[in-house]
């Protein structure tokens, strides 16, 4: 059997499956595979500074502030970004504090960074999602294990300066209600132990004994919780505090012993006299006049203000 379909009829066909397979496209199109995953992201950039360029040793700090901006300008600051800090020295992780790592309303994070116990240069970044920026902060020398400011008084036996000692810990912070014992050689006084307060201060007061020659008077600070102290002698005659409590144990350090010596020397007194008249009557009448001269026993300064009995 044979069918005939005109010409007309199979235009119409032809057309009719045409809409449909471009219906089917549309719909193919239109399905949705799920939740968009490439939003556009806004551009952000942040300067980051320091309130200075270098920081001691053993117990140095400096405050780290990072701007976030919004946009390709510094017009426009951006609130509530996220910023991490991250600080190291010659591959060795250093101790930073954020104290607002959440953006405020000007922009603005900030961070303490804790020097240790090394020199070097430490180096800042902060971070925030796909941005970073860096910062260098040269870390000096700091003073000495202990150290004596003024490192020398007279030999007169009340003489006395005020040696603080500093402790901190392996990472730069100070360890509050740490027990520091001191020993002065040469028969000098000096306060046995003393607590570090909230700074990591801890102090001793430090008499000379009385002497016609120069003594060299070594005094030796130590701890039995301790990473590192720095001591430091000021000025004379500063009363003791000490804080007795011990309730705020060192966190992080663990070493033992001798901290560090310190030399303080005592420097000698001589006394000079002349009389005026060698003899004199037994008579309650007769006087002479006698002169003392005090002087530094090594440099020849005379001593002012000394009071003889």
């Amino acid at each position: 059997m044979r069918v005939f379909i005109s010409k007309k009829l199979l235009r119409n066909g032809s057309l009719i499956l045409l809409s449909i397979l471009s219906m089917s496209f549309l719909f193919s199109c239109e399905e949705t595979t799920g939740p968009e995953k490439t939003t556009p992201t806004i551009a952000r950039k942040l300067l980051i500074y320091s309130e200075k360029g270098s920081i001691s040793a053993n117990g140095g700090f400096v405050q780290i502030f990072v701007k976030v901006y919004a946009g390709e300008d510094t017009t426009n600051v951006l609130s509530g970004a996220k910023v991490d800090f991250t600080a190291s020295q010659a591959g060795t992780k250093l101790y930073i504090q954020a104290k607002n790592d959440i953006t405020d309303a000007s922009g603005i994070a900030r961070a303490t960074l804790y020097a240790g116990t090394r020199a070097g240069t430490a180096g800042v970044t902060a971070s925030i999602e796909n941005y970073s920026n860096t910062i260098f902060i040269a870390v000096t020398s700091g003073a000495g294990l202990v150290v004596a400011d003024p490192s020398s008084i007279l030999a007169d036996g009340i003489s006395q300066t005020t040696i603080t000692a500093t402790v901190i810990d392996s990472l730069g912070q100070p360890l509050p209600g740490t027990p520091v014992s001191f020993l002065a050689l040469n028969n000098a006084t000096i306060t046995p132990q003393s607590y570090s307060d909230e700074n990591g201060h801890a102090v001793a007061i430090l008499r000379s004994v009385p002497s016609v020659t120069d003594i060299s008077c070594v005094v030796t600070a130590s701890t039995a919780a301790g990473k590192a102290v720095v001591a430091k002698a000021v000025t004379e005659g500063i009363d003791v505090a000490s804080n007795v409590s011990s309730g705020n144990a060192a966190k992080s350090a663990r070493t033992e012993g001798t901290l560090g010596t310190t030399t303080v020397i005592f420097r000698g007194i001589t006394l000079t006299g002349t009389i005026e008249e060698s003899t004199v009557l037994a008579n309650d009448a007769d006087s002479t006049l006698v002169s003392i001269s005090v002087k530094e026993t090594t440099s020849g300064v005379p001593v002012s203000g000394a009071e003889l009995k």
